[in-house]
């Protein structure tokens, strides 16, 4: 069975603590959750949802924002979404992804970052993938966001799985891939600022291993 999207879920704007966004409709056991949480660096002590292994997380180049990128096996029950632990209303985005189909033991096939740097649009750098029908995922932050028209353009190939919102900072985008090897997603487009604080990943989910069934034979 190969890799699909099942749906998606977010919050964007100012809150106060706590938020919790609701799990993407549709998840069930054994989907693999992929976050991404965005917030104004200047806010401590936020604590992220619990049982999610992280796979990037950092403070953006000026500082401006602080981002991580999370992964967890659904259980039997819906994981943690909720963070906490700040005082005030600052400015936050969320975008949880579910997908079926991937490898539970070891979710991840390859990964790579471009360190939170002063750019333009987000471009998702090459990562080998192992499996030759892994699911890619390139994702995108400038903190400016998108532009007032018509939002983020996804890179060549991908399709936008997050809101899409015009002036949201974040996206992430999906490509199932045919084949092993360098994958290396285009550039996002929709920012038409000057340089300013951004950061991208791009991120290949295993499939799950397919079984071969052998019959007996009889003589």
């Amino acid at each position: 069975m190969a890799i699909a999207f099942r749906n998606e879920s977010h919050f964007i704007g100012t809150h106060a603590s706590p938020i919790t966004v609701s799990e993407p409709s549709g998840t069930v056991q054994n989907d693999i959750l992929v976050y991404l949480y965005i917030g104004q660096s200047n806010v401590s002590g936020i604590t992220q949802p619990t049982g999610w292994t992280t796979i990037y997380t950092a403070n953006s180049f000026t500082p401006v924002f602080t981002y991580r990128l999370a992964y967890v096996v659904r259980g039997a029950s819906a994981p943690s979404l909720t963070w906490s632990g700040w005082a005030s209303s600052p400015y936050f985005e969320v975008y949880v992804l579910s997908f079926s189909g991937c490898d539970t033991s070891n979710p991840i096939d390859s990964s790579a970052q471009v360190t939170s740097d002063s750019g333009t649009n987000p471009d998702p750098p090459s990562t080998t993938a192992v499996s030759s029908s892994a699911m890619a995922l390139a994702v995108g932050i400038n903190w400016s966001g998108s532009s007032a028209g018509d939002g983020w353009t996804p890179p060549t190939g991908y399709t936008l799985r997050t809101d899409n919102t015009p002036a949201n900072d974040g996206a992430i985008a999906t490509k199932l891939l045919s084949s092993s090897g360098a994958e290396n997603p285009s550039a996002y487009s929709g920012y038409s600022g000057g340089n300013t604080d951004r950061w991208s990943a791009t991120v290949t989910l295993a499939p799950a291993a397919t079984s071969t069934t052998i019959p007996w034979l009889r003589f």
